[in-house]
């Protein structure tokens, strides 16, 4: 007679044996670590980002930069016009 453990005929599949995962030293300390530090932060470390002129001035004329007039040359250039 046959056996019927892992025979296939009636609808049994065998379990896999559970293997725990490898976990490698570096993930072990992150995980460590985290309970002491925490998530990390998100954002910038040194403070909020500096406050930015909308206008600044032209670096050759001292204008600003909306007084300048701007175009495209033929070959695909883009050229500034100071209004100086």
């Amino acid at each position: 007679m046959v056996s019927s453990a892992n025979s296939g005929g009636d609808g049994h599949v065998p379990r896999r044996r559970h293997v725990a995962p490898v976990v490698s030293p570096l993930r072990r300390w992150n995980r460590f670590a985290f309970r002491f530090f925490g998530p990390p932060s998100v954002g910038r470390y040194d403070g909020p980002y500096p406050d930015v002129d909308p206008d600044p001035a032209c670096p050759h004329c001292g204008h600003h930069e909306s007084a300048h007039a701007g175009y495209r040359s033929a070959d695909g250039k883009t050229l500034r016009r100071c209004p100086s």
